[in-house]
Formats: structure tokens, C-alpha cells, sequence
């Protein structure tokens, strides 16, 4: 679980809408169709593929060509990341990470459609080329891994089918021989043949293994409870089904929502024809899973989203991606939606959903992780041909709100020439911003003052001034302008021509009076008759 600490105490009321969002960047300029992020491997450490210590983020394309190939990127620590390495070519729909091989360096599993699926060894120089995890080829939506018999090493579960082509669900178990080599052995979990478009493995039972979460488009979400005890074969029986066999659902998340201990679980929709999209939430007791709850009243067409603790008070809120269907009553906005939890073991409500950012995007997935080092989670969301964005956490209440910068100090020293025109550059200021990359899409600008004139970031000091000039400036992240922070500028005298300072005696005189003193007296006498 994310966020593993919790300060009791009332819970935050719903927000007032914020005056401004933080703003969202564009991870690169890259414009593919993301259908997949991917910021944590499958236990929820944070994805570091090169062992850097910074996060990484690997993306799922659903767009074949290599042009469109799904990619990763190495991160920089600051939230902005390297340029791409792309994987394998073949539409995908989801990629996850975990390490494979027992080396400590994740791996990645990459779910194809219509093709085999593979697996890319990682280490701190490079990933390795995709091998094939199995021969068979389904139309694979979903991937994820676990150890699910429970011999110490990730096995491969991937959740199939296409909309006219239900397919049943597949398991891959790792037989990793001491060297590190791995092969893998399939069989389908069930006999159903569904249209999974998320597969999850979370221990609901509370048995100690991992069981199967199946979220399907129509015909009800699945449970597959894994009956394995140590030196037995992995199999599984059905559990019960879980939701409105209406719902269309896109996602499954879990994590413990009322911190008692058990996972709960979180379906994101997509509305049909005979469902309204709700996103709902299911709480696991030692009964099972009760009853759906609905997250809000909000029918986006939800396609992706992350649990994690955004505000910090020690619970899981619910960030998700939506589609921009132009459909009424669908937001094409992403939301947040805080958890009001007040004591561990309590009733779970969520807040009104607020928007992200002011972004309308067809985003398809979301993905949580601190980008920045800063103790707070940030978000990567997944667009559908338009570039992947990123938003940074400011560390409030208020997770996504624009917070305005701050100019802390002057980075170094500025002087010109009386009159002659100075521009005052982003390096002349040491600048703090919790949700924005400084300098990034900043602008400075100079602010009127005394004994100068100002245009946008260029000041001229007024002729026959020469002191030290104040001037304050202000920079703008994007969003909002920082408080003014006066500058110091020294200013030194123009040169001056034709002349020694302007005083009585100009070069040439004084060349005329020194002439004269070495003369002798006869001709001093004559010079000065004539």
C-alpha cells in the first residue's frame, strides 16, 4: 500500500475548486497511442530499470509500426525524462515490471494483441531484446505478475480477448533455473472465455497466495481464488462474480482503502448503452467482498487510474484518466477523488471529484510515483496520439493546484553600462517551485522602478545615473507570477569623449601649458607677445 501512515483526526471536507491547476508538460514530444503507463513494478516499488535511483516510466503503444513501438524512459530525478528506448513493435495494451530473473534489476513484460507476448531482461546498461514468453498468441489486454506457486520467483498472468473474440485467461509459471534462464508453462485459469481488459493478482482471501481479479466488458468481473498449498499445482476456483454484469469495466485497482488490513477493490468503467459508467469500489471483508459502492455520481468514461495517498494524510485517493468521448455528462478532464477515512477501520466515502488540470485529452492510463524526490506523488498520464503528461504534486492538501513560485535568491551579479540596456535572464535567479520543473516554460519579467525603465525582462538605466540600481523582477511558471524579488544591478559611468573628465583643462590645453614651461625665459617672453 502506498502511504502506509495515518494522522487521525477529522477528515478534509470536500475542496473549493482551486483558482488555478498546476500545469501539465509533456513528458517528450513524443505522440503515440499510449494505452499503458507504467511508473512501479508490480509490488509498488518505484520502476528503475537502470538502478540510478531515479524513476523510469515505460509506456504501452496500441498503434503498430516501430514508429508507434511501445518505449521506456530513463528519468532525470527532476520529473522530466530522456529520450525514448523503444521495445518491441506490435499494438499493446499494457506492460509490467518486476524482476524476472532474481539479478535486482526489473524486467519487463510486455502484452501483445494478435501476437506473442514478451519478456525484456533489464540491467543497469540496458533492457535486452524481447524474447517470446510462450508460443501462443492471444489478443492480450493485460499483464501481471506474481508468484504464484509460491517458489520464489514471478510468474505471468495475462488477461485476453478482443470484442467479438472472448478468449480465456492465461497463467505462465516461471521455472528459473540457478543460472538465471527462464522458461515459462501456460494454462488457461479457467474455462471462460471473456473480454478482460484488466487483470489483477492480490491475495483477497487472505490465504497467503494470489488470487486472479478479472475485470471484464460486460457479462460481470471475475474472481479466481488460487487453491495452491506449497508443493502442489497451481489452480484455481472460482470465486464469486463481483459488479454489475452491465458495466463495462476498464480497470481494476486494489489496495487497502480503510486500512484494516484487507485489499479492497476499485472498478473503472466505461458507459454503454445499458450501463451508466460509475466507477465503484468494493470493500473486502472476512465475508468477502461486499457490495459495489459508488465512487461518485460522475459518469466519465474512465479508462485507467492509480490508488495512491496524493494528499498525504495516510489513506489511498483515486486519481483517474477519462477519454474525451464530447459525450454530455462526460468530463474529458483526469480527476482526483480524496478519501475521507477518518479512522482505520471506518466508513470509506470519497470527496467530489476535482480536476487534474485543465487538460482535455483522450487519456487512457494513469500512473503514480514521486518524480521529484520530494515525498509526493506524481502523476504520469497516458494520451491517445498526443504526448504523455506529466503533473507534479505540490505536496498540499490541495495535490494539484497550481502553487506559485518563489524567488529565493539572486544568482548572480548583474551590472551595464549607464543608459546602456541589460536583460535580465531565467540564470540570474534561484527560483522554488513544488509543481513545476524551474526553468522549464518560465518567463522573467522586470517590473517599473526608479531611475530606469523596464520592457518585459530588459531595463535601461536613465542617462547620468550611475549607482546601484533595485530592480524587482518577477517570474512566471506557466500559471502564476511569483512575488516580486528585488534585483541588484550595478550601473557604472558612460565614457566620456573628447575630454578628461570635463574639467577645465581638455587634453589639448593642457599640452599647450607644459610646452610653455619648458621653454626658456626669452621664449616664454616672445610666446606670450605674440
Amino acid at each position: 500500500m502506498m502511504g502506509n501512515t495515518f494522522a487521525l483526526g477529522a477528515a478534509l471536507g470536500a475542496l473549493v475548486a482551486a483558482p488555478a491547476f498546476a500545469g501539465g508538460i509533456d513528458v517528450s514530444s513524443d505522440a503515440i497511442h499510449s494505452d499503458d503507463v507504467v511508473l512501479v513494478t508490480y509490488d509498488g516499488t518505484p520502476l528503475d530499470i537502470n538502478g540510478d535511483g531515479d524513476v523510469d516510466l515505460a509506456v504501452a503503444s496500441n498503434a503498430g509500426g516501430v514508429a508507434d513501438s511501445s518505449r521506456y524512459y530513463y528519468g532525470n530525478g527532476d520529473g522530466t525524462f530522456s529520450a525514448p528506448e523503444l521495445l518491441s513493435e506490435g499494438d499493446s495494451s499494457e506492460i509490467a515490471a518486476g524482476d524476472l530473473n532474481g539479478d535486482t534489476f526489473p524486467d519487463l513484460v510486455q502484452g501483445r494483441r494478435d501476437l506473442t507476448n514478451l519478456y525484456y531482461l533489464g540491467d543497469s546498461l540496458a533492457v535486452a531484446p524481447g524474447v517470446d514468453i510462450a508460443a501462443d498468441a492471444h489478443s492480450t489486454s493485460s499483464v501481471a505478475l506474481g508468484d504464484l506457486d509460491l517458489d520464489g520467483d514471478l510468474d505471468v498472468v495475462t488477461g485476453n480477448g478482443a470484442d467479438m473474440t472472448p478468449q480465456p485467461n492465461r497463467f505462465y509459471l516461471n521455472s528459473m533455473t540457478g543460472g538465471g534462464t527462464l522458461s515459462f508453462t501456460g494454462a488457461d485459469i479457467s474455462p471462460d472465455a471473456d473480454v478482460t481488459r484488466s487483470i489483477v493478482l492480490a491475495d483477497i482471501d487472505d490465504d497467503d497466495d494470489l488470487d486472479v481479479l478479472a475485470g471484464n466488458a460486460g457479462g460481470g468481473n471475475r474472481l479466481h481464488l488460487n487453491v495452491i498449498s506449497i508443493g502442489t499445482t497451481v489452480a484455481f476456483a472460482p470465486g464469486p462474480d463481483f459488479g454489475d454484469p452491465d458495466d463495462q469495466t476498464s480497470k481494476i485497482l486494489v489496495g487497502d482503502l480503510d486500512l484494516d488490513g484487507n485489499l479492497d477493490v476499485v472498478t473503472l468503467n466505461l458507459p454503454s448503452a445499458a450501463s451508466s459508467g460509475v466507477n465503484r469500489f468494493f470493500m473486502n471483508t472476512s465475508f468477502g467482498l461486499e457490495q459495489p459502492v459508488d465512487v461518485s455520481a460522475d459518469t466519465d468514461a474512465t479508462s485507467g487510474g492509480a490508488l495512491a495517498d496524493f494528499d498525504g494524510d495516510g489513506d489511498l485517493d483515486l486519481a483517474v484518466a477519462n477519454l474525451a468521448t464530447g459525450m454530455p455528462n462526460q468530463s474529458p478532464r483526469n480527476k482526483l477523488y480524496l478519501n475521507q477515512l477518518t479512522e482505520p477501520g471506518g466508513t470509506v466515502t470519497f470527496a467530489a471529484g476535482i480536476d487534474i488540470s485543465a487538460d482535455e485529452h483522450n487519456s487512457r492510463a494513469l500512473a503514480a510515483a514521486d518524480l521529484n524526490g520530494d515525498q509526493a506523488l506524481d502523476i504520469i498520464v497516458g494520451n491517445e496520439n498526443q504526448p504523455d503528461r506529466r503533473y507534479l504534486n505540490n505536496g498540499t492538501a490541495d495535490p494539484f493546484t497550481n502553487v506559485a513560485p518563489v524567488i529565493v535568491d539572486q544568482a548572480a551579479a548583474l551590472r551595464t553600462n549607464e543608459g546602456a540596456a541589460l536583460t535580465i535572464t531565467l540564470t540570474d535567479v534561484t527560483v522554488t517551485d513544488p509543481d513545476n520543473v524551474f526553468p522549464d516554460d518560465f518567463t522573467l519579467t522586470a517590473q517599473p522602478g526608479a531611475n530606469y525603465t523596464a520592457s518585459g525582462a530588459t531595463i535601461t538605466p536613465d542617462p547620468g545615473f550611475a549607482a546601484a540600481l533595485l530592480v524587482p523582477v518577477v517570474v512566471n511558471d506557466g500559471t502564476d507570477n511569483s512575488a516580486a524579488f528585488s534585483l541588484t544591478v550595478s550601473i557604472t559611468p558612460a565614457p566620456r569623449s573628447g575630454g578628461s573628465g570635463g574639467g577645465a583643462f581638455g587634453i589639448l590645453p593642457l599640452l599647450t601649458v607644459l610646452v610653455f614651461l619648458g621653454l626658456p625665459n626669452w621664449r616664454r617672453k616672445r610666446f606670450l607677445l605674440r
